[in-house]
């Protein structure tokens, strides 16, 4: 598996599962708000901790897929997404062509 959606985080999950490398949580279960450290359940990408720059990479289109529904951004406005240089000048597009592959989070599951 290169990545798994939805591995519960909590204190325990980098000392019981040697090897894989938890994102930042993405969704907040039993929380009133995205950060709460009091929520009931958090949960986040799981992916090999080896290859630390595909962990970053899956993280990142991952929050560029939520934050264009966030802001409005579909495949067809993907333009409006910003160029980065996360990984380099070559990935300049990395954000946009995410968004014109998949379209944004809510788009997805049309």
């Amino acid at each position: 598996i290169d990545v798994y959606a939805g591995g519960e985080v909590n204190m325990n999950s980098n000392i019981l599962s040697p090897g894989l490398s938890f994102s930042r949580p993405y969704f907040y279960e039993g929380g009133p708000s995205r950060g709460n450290s009091t929520a009931e359940k958090a949960f986040s990408l799981v992916t090999q901790e080896a290859d630390a720059q595909f962990t970053d990479l899956v993280y990142w289109v991952v929050m560029a897929i939520i934050d264009a529904e966030e802001n409005g951004i579909t495949q067809m406005t993907s333009n409006e997404m910003p160029l980065v240089s996360l990984f380099g000048t070559g990935l300049k597009r990395l954000l946009r062509d995410a968004i014109i592959a998949v379209g944004n989070y809510d788009e997805m599951y049309r």
